[in-house]
């Protein structure tokens, strides 16, 4: 069998849009703040690469020695594939030294993403079934967030968020899909939930009858030692598994499944304070092989804040779509710091250069820059908006109007408004009435 060749894709991705390379300049091209600069190496062999950064300097005053093999040339900085693989980690940041281009002294670092991504071992793909790009221009799509909606902050508590009863509360309300959330267990299993982290309640040492309550990482406990928290109502469950998800609520009823992963904030910080997570393919593989053998027919749409997640699920399957996550410039959210997560714009941008089926927004931004939403259709990607914004039927109705393609929102706040509408009818038509009986009685 032929050996295929290691191949090389450079990217671009900015606010501007993207560019896309299989070759270089001899002194490669500028690197700017402002810009994402991407290296995409196909290879049989991923463990067993040297990548050789060589640097140069525009318009340095330095006179050039004689004999370099480029004007400008200040350093080299090489990264070997095995130094990653050996740590187990598949991705992370690596910081190499820049080597002088004389003396062979460290004159600087680099800071270099890296991000290795394998195929689901035993997944077979073909084009039997193949919806990445495919979308059907339709009117605004209804999706129920967490189900029917927010809870442990709101007042409607009848029906908690995450759990099938809200599914299924969503359905029976007109959702055409409902958003929930997924990630993992400290044993592998694919769970249902919300947060990185849950609240245990213990007894304090010296006084066993108050309580204390302790926050762990959902990826600390065995799919086991969750169930121990669960509500005892099957219906309104926490930490579900995946599987039962999909054999609870009827096939017609879409699936938006936010795959939840870390991200790390601007100022350093990271959500519940979770600074390592999971393998990033084991991660991936776990749950697209859930999804994968009981989809069936249902309409599915991946999303996620993290740009290397959307990355992945689009390498490595071609059924089902996804769309990249962005808050963009938010004052609700701290900044983050992966700057394909800054703004709106470049999440744009990162969606085309990565073909991925579209960008599901933050309403605030969106307020903002309503053009955005044409902008990124008109580039073919499909957009929805999520937010505390979509609660209110005019900003619904503005967003529709400007052709959004989905808008994800708390389902209990429709049908609380549709039960004030009728409430409000009934005492209408009862006073209708009595005003009718007095006007007979006066005959």
């Amino acid at each position: 069998m032929r050996r295929k060749t290691t191949t090389l894709e450079i990217s671009m991705i900015s606010a501007n849009g993207y560019k896309s390379r299989h070759s270089q300049p001899e002194c490669g091209y500028a690197l700017e703040p402002s810009q994402w600069t991407e290296y995409s190496i196909h290879s049989m062999d991923p463990y067993n690469l040297e990548l050789t950064f060589e640097f140069f300097e525009e318009d340095m005053s330095v006179h050039v020695v004689q004999g370099d093999g480029h004007p400008g040339y200040v350093g080299t900085a090489c990264l070997l594939s095995s130094s990653f693989s050996e740590s187990g980690k598949d991705y992370g940041v690596a910081t190499l030294p820049i080597m002088g281009r004389n003396s062979r002294q460290t004159i600087g670092k680099v800071r270099v993403d890296y991000l290795v991504i394998t195929p689901i071992q035993g997944l077979q793909c073909d084009m039997s079934s193949s919806f990445t790009k495919y979308w059907k221009k339709r009117r605004t799509l209804n999706v129920g967030h967490r189900g029917a909606g927010s809870t442990h902050a709101a007042k409607h508590q009848r029906v908690r968020e995450n759990t099938i009863a809200s599914f299924k509360s969503a359905a029976n309300h007109g959702a055409a899909y409902v958003e929930f959330d997924v990630h993992l267990s400290k044993d592998a299993v694919p769970i249902v939930y919300h947060d990185l982290t849950c609240c245990i309640s213990t007894k304090k040492k010296n006084d066993k009858k108050s309580l204390e309550l302790i926050e762990v990482p959902v990826k600390d406990l065995t799919f086991d030692q969750l169930q121990l928290l669960k509500v005892k109502t099957t219906n309104h469950a926490s930490f579900i598994p995946l599987f039962q998800i999909f054999q609870a609520i009827p096939e017609h009823v879409g699936f938006n499944i936010e795959l939840k992963w870390i991200c790390q904030s601007k100022d350093g910080s990271w959500d519940g304070n979770l600074s390592s997570y999971f393998n990033m393919n084991t991660f991936l593989d776990t749950i697209l092989s859930c999804i994968l053998q009981k989809g069936g027919k249902r309409r599915i749409v991946f999303s996620c804040f993290d740009p290397d997640i959307c990355t992945m699920v689009r390498r490595k399957q071609n059924k089902y779509p996804i769309l990249f996550l962005t808050q963009g410039i938010s004052e609700k959210y701290s900044e983050l710091m992966d700057i394909r997560c800054q703004t709106t714009q470049i999440a744009i941008s990162f969606a085309q250069s990565e073909n991925i089926l579209g960008i599901s927004g933050h309403t605030e931004e969106l307020l903002k820059n309503l053009s955005y939403i044409g902008d990124a259709q008109s580039k073919g990607l499909v957009v929805f908006s999520w937010g505390d914004d979509n609660n209110e039927h005019e900003i619904r109705r503005k967003l529709r109007e400007q052709g959004i393609d989905g808008l994800i929102y708390d389902r209990s706040v429709k049908m609380q408004h549709l039960a004030r509408f009728l409430r409000t009818q009934t005492t209408n038509a009862t006073i209708s009435a009595n005003v009718k009986h007095k006007e007979e009685e006066k005959k």
